[in-house]
C-alpha cells in the first residue's frame, strides 16, 4: 500500500460563488425572484460553478413551462432554442435532470421530449402529441453539422426544416413533409396546431462553431438561436442536492393548478391561451429594437444575420420575464422588456463575435483560427513550459491542437496552416539559434512586436 488516503472535510460552501460574483448575472435576470432563485439552485445541485449554464437554464426551463400558455398579442409564444456552449463535465446532465424535475412537478411530463432527431415524422409525431414539446439535446454540434451538411441526407434535410419552421409556427401551424407528392399519406399530415417546440442544447464550442460556414450563418438557423457560452468554470464541488426553492415552487405549483388538474382536463395548452399586450411605452421600446435589430443587420452583409430575429427574440423572452414576475400579468411592463433585450442582446453580441471569429469557409481557415486559440492557450497556461519564452514552437501547437481536438489531421497540414499564416502577416516565425547552433523556430502573434514599433 502506497499510503493511507487522507480525507480532508470541505467546507460545506467549497467551490460555491460569493455574492459578488453571481450579481451580473441576477442583474441579467432581472432580479427577478423566479428566474434567481433557479440559477442559484443549478449552482447548488452541480458539480461545477458555470453562471452560464445556469442562466441559460433559469431562462430555458420557465421559457419551456409557459410556452404555449401566454403570448405576445397571439401571434407569438415563449419557445426558445438555446445552445450552451461548454467543456466535458461542467453539470450538462445535471442540469438536464433538474429541467425534467421542474416539467415532472408541473405535470408537463409530457412536454418532455427525446433527446435526438432521428427522422422529420418522430419529430413531428411528439409535436402532435404536445405542441410545446421540449427536446434536450446533448451534443447539438454534431446534429447542427449533420443536417446543415452540403451532403446532408433527405432525413437531415427534412429534419432542418422542421426545426426551422416549428420555431415560428404557433401562430401558423406546422405541416409536416409529405412521404411524397401524390402519397396517400398525404391526408394524415395534418396541421400541428398551435407548434411551440423549445430545443435546450449544450455542446462543446468547437464542434458548435465548426458546423457552419458563413452559407449555412444566413440559412435562418444561427439567428433562432440563443447561444450562451461558459466563460467560467470553477472548482469541482459536491452537489448540495437541496430542494427547489420556495418561490421557483409556488410558480411550478400555480402552473400546475392553473393547466394540469383534473378540472382543467390535463391541457397542456387551454383554449383561452392568455394574451400579453404592451404596458406603457413597451411598443416605442420594441420600435427602437426593430430599428436597431435593422441597423446591426445592415452592419455586415456576412454575419449581420446573426441580429435578424433580435426583436422577435426580445418579445419572447420579455413574455418570460414577465409572467414569472407576475403570474396573473396582462401587459408586459417596461422594465422586463428592456430587461429581455438586455440578455438577447448579452447573448446575440456573442454570438456575432464568435461567427466572425469561428466560422471559417475552408479547412485552412479553420486550422488558422485553430492555431491562433492554440497559441492563446499555451501562453495562458502557467504550468507549461511556454512562459519561458516569447513565442511558441509548431510542436507545442501541434500537440495543443491534438489535444483541443482540432480538425487538423498530421503534421503536413499543421505546417501548410503555419506558412500560410506566416505570408499573410496573421503570425510571424523568429528563429533562435540554442545551444550546439541549433535553430528552433518560434511563433508568435503580430500585437507581440507591437511592443518594439517605437524602438
Amino acid at each position: 500500500m502506497v499510503g493511507d488516503l487522507i480525507i480532508n472535510p470541505l467546507d460545506d460552501n467549497y467551490g460555491m460563488p460569493n455574492s459578488d460574483e453571481v450579481k451580473p448575472y441576477h442583474k441579467l435576470l432581472n432580479n427577478n425572484p423566479v428566474l434567481t432563485g433557479l440559477f442559484d439552485w443549478q449552482i447548488e445541485n452541480t458539480r461545477t460553478y458555470c453562471p452560464e449554464l445556469a442562466l441559460a437554464f433559469s431562462v430555458a426551463s420557465m421559457a419551456s413551462l409557459i410556452s404555449g400558455r401566454w403570448s405576445y398579442k397571439g401571434t407569438l409564444t415563449s419557445n426558445l432554442y438555446i445552445a450552451v456552449l461548454a467543456p466535458t463535465s461542467v453539470g450538462k446532465t445535471q442540469t438536464m435532470d433538474l429541467f425534467s424535475k421542474i416539467l415532472q412537478d408541473s405535470g408537463d411530463e409530457n412536454r418532455i421530449g427525446a433527446d435526438n432527431f432521428k427522422s422529420e415524422g418522430g419529430m413531428s409525431k411528439e409535436v402532435a402529441e404536445n405542441a410545446a414539446k421540449t427536446f434536450m439535446l446533448d451534443e447539438l454540434g454534431f446534429l447542427i453539422a449533420r443536417i446543415m451538411s452540403p451532403k446532408a441526407s433527405q432525413t437531415d434535410t427534412q429534419i432542418q426544416r422542421a426545426i426551422l419552421k416549428m420555431f415560428t409556427a404557433f401562430n401558423s401551424g406546422y405541416s409536416p413533409e409529405a412521404k411524397s407528392a401524390n402519397s396517400d399519406n398525404n391526408k394524415n399530415n395534418s396541421v400541428i396546431k398551435n407548434a411551440c417546440p423549445s430545443i435546450f442544447g449544450v455542446s462543446t464550442p468547437d464542434v458548435f462553431w465548426s458546423a457552419f460556414s458563413s452559407r449555412e450563418a444566413g440559412t435562418g438557423f444561427l439567428n433562432r438561436m440563443v447561444v450562451i457560452e461558459a466563460k467560467t468554470i470553477g472548482k469541482r464541488k459536491e452537489p448540495k442536492n437541496s430542494p427547489m426553492p420556495i418561490n421557483v415552487g409556488e410558480f411550478v405549483s400555480s402552473i400546475y393548478m392553473r393547466f394540469n388538474t383534473v378540472e382543467s382536463g390535463r391541457l397542456f395548452i387551454s383554449n383561452d391561451c392568455k394574451t400579453l399586450i404592451d404596458g406603457v411605452n413597451v411598443d416605442k421600446l420594441f420600435q427602437s429594437v426593430t430599428k436597431i435589430e435593422e441597423d446591426l443587420i445592415l452592419s455586415d452583409d456576412k454575419y449581420g444575420c446573426v441580429y435578424a430575429r433580435l426583436a422577435e427574440l426580445t418579445k419572447r423572452v420579455a413574455i418570460v420575464f414577465q409572467v414569472t414576475s407576475n403570474i396573473n400579468s396582462t401587459h408586459i411592463e417596461y422594465d422586463n422588456a428592456q430587461a429581455a433585450y438586455d440578455f438577447v442582446r448579452f447573448c446575440l453580441d456573442y454570438s456575432y463575435n464568435s461567427a466572425v471569429n469561428s466560422i471559417k469557409d475552408s479547412n485552412i481557415e479553420r486550422l488558422q483560427g485553430e492555431v491562433i486559440k492554440a497559441i492563446d492557450e499555451i501562453k495562458s497556461d502557467k504550468s507549461g513550459n511556454a512562459q519561458n519564452y516569447d513565442g511558441v514552437t509548431g510542436k507545442w501547437i501541434r500537440e495543443r491542437m491534438l489535444k483541443r481536438k482540432s480538425s487538423i489531421n498530421n503534421d503536413k497540414e499543421s505546417d501548410a496552416a503555419l506558412t500560410k499564416m506566416c505570408r499573410n502577416g496573421h503570425i510571424y516565425r523568429m528563429e533562435i539559434k540554442k545551444d550546439l547552433g541549433k535553430q528552433t523556430y518560434y511563433y508568435v502573434k503580430p500585437d507581440f512586436l507591437n511592443e518594439f514599433e517605437d524602438v
